[in-house]
């Protein structure tokens, strides 16, 4: 399967599977994944800057990913 890597990344940084498949089905949508990884209190910061780059759907995953 082309996306059992990007799966298997994901399920590393302990994203749900549900997430993970929303994730794939928007890339293999034309969708783009730009992950970032942030304090928590430079998150608006970061949103700010994509959204000045007209980026849309942007979503924001809390402490208890490994760093």
């Amino acid at each position: 399967m082309p996306n059992g890597g990007l799966k298997t990344i994901m399920k590393e940084f302990d994203l749900p599977e549900e997430t993970a498949q929303k994730y794939i089905d928007g890339l293999i949508h034309g969708g783009i994944l730009f992950w970032v990884r942030t304090e928590e209190k430079r998150t608006g910061e970061a949103i700010s800057i994509m959204e000045s780059y007209l980026a849309r759907k942007i979503f924001t995953i809390s402490p208890g990913i490994p760093t």
